[in-house]
């Protein structure tokens, strides 16, 4: 089944923000839409009011100066102290050939923008803008219009200059309003934001503390009478919760110190008898048998240790005993213990910066160790062993190179499952314990292990560790 893309984004952003982040983001984004709307109604009525004023001015001025025509011989007179009109205004009695009688037009004004005029129309001149109205003017004589080749013509000019200065203060004030709003609507979710997620921030913190440091009694830091009911239900959970995992992992560690005794006394008591079954007897049969006997109890106590480790591992973690370990010597220590065993001085290629990391020496040398005798364990009789120990920008990385029989691809996931055998590996010896614990112990530490592998070209097997541990 394909993933949907737009799902996949959602999970991605859920993953990314936290619950404070959104809470703000919301408060955020719904203020500017909310402001936004308040712009744009504001804008738009503001510009009808501010048309339907212009117009209506106009046409005030228009009625006014009609009122003051006087018709001498058939032509139209003004007197202009019966005009009473606003400054912003000017007008202009024109023949049909666009002489003016009376009155004047703006300055920069040209006839021909405005003498075929139909209706009211704005002109755009230096930077101002008018309003022009064209009104046909009739003989009060003889109440009829103008001969054609004779007709007059009143022109009204407003000057809006004013109208849209008051209009852009108006916006400003306005946009100074919203963003006013704004700023109040962001800073209450942030207020709210932190009042609701901190208390989960504590929970998410203190589960995070809990996981790493393996304590489970530590109670919650939080005023449980000044949390909402489903935070306080929430806390209340949680609590119950570690107190049932501490339990666990208590009856857990008796359970394992219990029996860890019981199975590790029985096979300490086989080796043993098995040692002293050998120094009185010559027979070589029974030797044989006595060996047999004590290399397979061997191997059931190393899978006792192995398994306990293990579990304690993934109980307790890493242990209180932290201190300053040097990898390289680690890894010298490691390397001379295998050559001694094989006989071999040439089995390891060493390559080795001085690191040191604040660990548990046990966890790392086991970690290490592991690793190292599986990479000995599959290569050839006389093959060879390549360790690499250096610094990469943000990380340690130790790696463990081998020339033996390799891994097939399909089963690369699989190697680090306790008791997984590789098809070619069951004949050896081993429990399919070691990788599993070397890939626990790097991810006690923040890190993990990495491997290439080519049937038939051997294996790589990279430690990846934080720099900062």
């Amino acid at each position: 089944m394909k993933n949907n893309p737009s799902e996949n984004k959602k999970i991605f952003f859920r993953n990314k923000l936290s619950i404070r982040q959104v809470l703000i983001l919301w408060g955020a984004g719904i203020s500017v839409f909310i402001a936004i709307l308040i712009l744009v109604v504001v804008s738009v009525s503001t510009l009808d009011t501010l048309r339907e004023k212009i117009y209506s001015d106009i046409d005030i001025s228009a009625s006014k100066i009609l009122a003051a025509v006087d018709w001498r011989e058939h032509t139209p007179l003004i007197d202009e102290d019966l005009v009473d009109i606003d400054e912003d205004t000017t007008y202009a009695i024109c023949d049909g050939v666009g002489n003016i009688y009376t009155g004047h037009i703006p300055a920069g004004i040209d006839k021909d923008s405005f003498k075929d005029i139909t209706e009211t129309k704005k002109l755009s001149v230096n930077n101002k803008k008018y309003y022009v109205k064209k009104v046909i003017l009739k003989d009060k004589n003889t109440y009829e219009d103008t001969e054609k080749n004779n007709e007059y013509f009143l022109y009204v000019f407003l000057d809006s200059h004013e109208m849209t200065l008051m209009f852009k203060n108006v916006a400003r004030i306005v946009s100074i309003a919203a963003l006013i709003s704004v700023i109040i609507m962001i800073l209450t979710s942030i207020f709210v934001s932190r009042y609701l997620a901190d208390p989960i921030t504590r929970l998410s913190e203190s589960t995070a503390r809990a996981i790493k440091t393996r304590d489970y009694a530590k109670p919650l830091s939080l005023d449980k009478n000044n949390i909402y009911l489903e935070i306080y239900e929430l806390s209340e959970s949680y609590e119950y919760l570690m107190k049932q995992v501490k339990k666990t992992i208590d009856a857990q560690r008796r359970f394992n110190c219990n029996i860890s005794h019981e199975l590790r006394t029985p096979v300490t008591v086989l080796i043993a008898q098995c040692e002293n079954a050998k120094k009185h007897t010559n027979d070589e049969s029974v030797l044989k048998t006595i060996e047999v006997i004590e290399r397979q109890t061997g191997r059931i106590k190393d899978l006792i240790t192995n398994l306990f480790e293990l579990s304690r591992i993934e109980i307790e973690g890493s242990g209180d005993d932290i201190e300053s370990v040097s990898i390289d010597d680690v890894i010298v220590a490691i390397c001379d213990d295998i050559s001694f065993i094989k006989d071999r001085d040439d089995l390891f290629n060493l390559n080795l910066e001085s690191i040191n990391i604040m660990a548990n020496t046990v966890l790392i040398y086991t970690m290490l160790r592991n690793l190292t005798d599986n990479a000995v364990r599959y290569s050839a009789d006389d093959g060879v062993v390549d360790i690499r120990l250096h610094r990469d920008t943000e990380f340690i990385r130790i790696s463990i190179r081998d020339y033996g029989i390799g891994i097939d691809s399909d089963i690369l996931e699989s190697i680090f499952e306790p008791f997984y055998r590789a098809e070619g590996s069951r004949s050896s010896e081993g429990f399919g314990l070691g990788l599993p614990l070397a890939d626990r112990i790097a991810s006690l530490y923040g890190g993990k292990i990495e491997v290439k592998s080519k049937p038939g070209e051997g294996s790589e097997f990279t430690v990846i560790l934080p720099e900062i541990l």
